[in-house]
């Protein structure tokens, strides 16, 4: 039983751990796991600025889009008040001339 005892005190040293090959195998894992977040993380980062990128892009374009279509619509107003304009020109010339002509 003082063998047993003697075993389980007895500490091992920090060299001899590293030179197993449950050591070697722990640290391959840990490398390529450590890889495999950074390479995630780099791609997430790079997918961010992306989209970011092409969020601003479609932003732009909404907006020259909107800038278009109300140069647009305030030209139709434009345009559709001066027609109204000139038809009750025309309308009330007609009815005067009616009025005076009798026809």
């Amino acid at each position: 039983m003082d063998n047993l005892q003697d075993n389980l005190t007895t500490k091992i040293a920090f060299k001899d751990i590293a030179q197993s090959p449950w050591a070697y195998a722990l640290y391959v894992i840990v490398i390529v796991l450590g890889g495999v977040i950074g390479g995630q993380r780099y791609d997430a980062a790079t997918a961010r600025k992306d989209c970011a990128t092409e969020i601003d892009s479609l932003q732009k374009q909404v907006k020259a889009e909107r800038s278009e279509k109300d140069a647009f619509f305030k030209a139709y107003f434009v345009e559709r008040s001066a027609n109204q304009q000139i038809q009750k020109t025309v309308d009330s010339t007609a009815i005067n001339n009616f009025k005076k002509h009798g026809k």
